[in-house]
């Protein structure tokens, strides 16, 4: 699951910041956005990975979180955790909501619905979205 989240939040992210930097070549050089960023998550996925080794041994779960104790401390991390996916989820929507939103805006222009009523329906596509595939 973390690395299937770190994949399509990577994605999601990476295609929209290539498009808003005014010199592309600042982008992926090596000391551009792409591989700095790379290079702190890797440094931070390895260090709570030898962490969680260190602390746990062998016995350490596929996922960190599983070899926490029950106890209310470690609890709230799990909570936080949770909290956290649900408030990227959005982020990883953002292309998807880029390229449909325009498309949904303009055909309902087109049937002369006022801008209010245009405004509702772009949130409601955008919550009925996040609650469809919050569901998957």
């Amino acid at each position: 699951m973390n690395t299937a989240v770190y994949t399509f939040e990577g994605i999601t992210v990476t295609m929209p910041l290539y498009r808003a930097v005014r010199n592309k070549y600042n982008f992926s050089k090596a000391t551009g956005v792409v591989n700095v960023a790379l290079i702190i998550v890797v440094i931070l996925y390895l260090g709570i990975g030898l962490l969680g080794y260190l602390k746990y041994g062998a016995d350490v779960g596929d996922v960190l979180t599983l070899s926490l104790p029950n106890e209310p401390l470690y609890n709230s991390v799990l909570v936080m955790y949770s909290c956290v996916i649900c408030v990227s989820y959005p982020v990883q929507m953002y292309v998807t909501l880029q390229l449909l939103c325009p498309r949904v805006e303009y055909y309902l222009h087109e049937l002369n619905m006022n801008t209010c009523l245009v405004t509702f329906c772009d949130y409601l596509l955008r919550a009925l979205l996040l609650l469809l595939l919050y569901q998957i």
